[in-house]
């Protein structure tokens, strides 16, 4: 059989990329390493701890994508250092660890793959999302044909802007009694590309952190709204238990 990294479909991996299967593992073992010895949790980063489903949410992350977004080396080398970003770089609470932790994966980039970051990395930040249609070949731009739901990078912004936008239109289309009003700046829809993916893989959750008002609960209910979930909200009352929380589950 075939190896593949992502969803099997009728175009063929390309060798490039194929051949750096043995090379992923292995710089993702070594970066895994790196981090749990650099960063370290202390009282303030409680939370800096790791473990190997840290590094089966990285494999989790690549296999989303298929042969149609990965056509070359450079295309899997800005997805594997994406999905180190998505799982390690973002419960970083500190701008330094964070340009910290960017500089160590710069490295491991020129050391494991032989390439420069900032050269194959044109468009920042970078992102990977499945919910922006995009074209990838010559032949499909000529059919003016998109192809959706392929988890790729995002590298039109403007259609990245004019969905989330249009998601937005919809939903208060839809929920008259509570709409939105939403700035959607660049880095609310960051925000909106990294909520969306976590929701949309098998067994994700996250935590977000933020002052009251920075808009967590208003860009988590437009994933949501995108990748057509329902969100169930847990009242807390007087005498919540195990019991009840289990009920809520069920």
């Amino acid at each position: 059989m075939d190896w593949m990294f992502g969803r099997e479909t009728k175009q063929p991996w390309a060798q490039g990329v194929k051949g750096l299967k043995d090379s992923i593992v292995q710089a993702t073992i070594v970066t895994y390493s790196e981090i749990q010895s650099r960063f370290k949790p202390t009282p303030a980063k409680s939370h800096y701890t790791y473990n190997l489903r840290d590094v089966s949410k990285v494999f989790q992350g690549i296999s989303k994508s298929d042969a149609r977004a990965l056509t070359k080396e450079e295309d899997i080398i800005k997805l594997w250092s994406h999905e180190f970003q998505r799982v390690f770089s973002d419960r970083l609470i500190s701008q330094q660890d964070r340009d910290d932790f960017m500089v160590m994966l710069k490295t491991k980039v020129k050391e494991r793959f032989k390439k420069d970051y900032e050269k194959i990395v044109e468009i920042k930040p970078l992102l990977f999302a499945s919910f922006v249609p995009t074209l990838f070949r010559e032949d499909d731009m000529e059919k003016k044909k998109p192809m959706a739901d392929i988890y790729c990078e995002l590298t039109n912004r403007a259609a990245m802007q004019k969905k989330a936008e249009g998601s937005l239109e919809e939903f208060n289309t839809i929920n008259r009694q509570k709409k939105m009003d939403l700035v959607l700046f660049t880095d609310a829809i960051e925000h909106i590309v990294k909520i969306h993916r976590v929701i949309t893989t098998q067994y994700g959750n996250a935590l977000l952190v933020g002052v009251g008002g920075s808009g967590r609960k208003s860009l988590t209910e437009l994933a949501n709204f995108i990748a057509g979930y329902e969100i169930v909200t847990l009242e807390m009352a007087k005498g919540y238990d195990m019991g009840a929380w289990r009920e809520d589950m069920t």
